[in-house]
């Protein structure tokens, strides 16, 4: 997983789809099944992320986290070498200065 300027690379489970550009993120949320966290990442635009999945079952599974949880974008830290809570700080505090620079470009 890569954390940069552009947004979130992840390539840490079954239904990443590479590049999650900061801007077509709108919030962040946490779900949680059975012992596991799952980061959710909510987006205006689930349509492209679903359309980029690597494989039918890939794509089925994104739309069934979509209609459960609200967007088909999900990281799972137990495949990372980061515990959850610390993965979460990290990209809400990354989210929050992408959001604070697009208001300024908005200005």
């Amino acid at each position: 997983m890569t954390i940069d300027q552009d947004g979130i690379t992840d390539n840490s489970n079954a239904t990443s789809v590479g590049l999650i550009e900061w801007g077509d993120i709108t919030d962040i949320g946490t779900v949680q099944v059975a012992s596991t966290k799952i980061l959710m990442l909510e987006t205006d635009k689930p349509d492209k992320y679903i359309e980029q999945a690597k494989n039918g079952i890939s794509k089925r599974a994104m739309k069934a986290n979509h209609k459960m949880y609200g967007s088909p974008l999900s990281i799972i830290s137990n495949s990372l070498k980061i515990k959850y809570d610390d993965l979460e700080k990290l990209i809400r505090e990354e989210f929050e200065k992408r959001k604070k620079k697009k208001r300024h470009h908005i200005e």
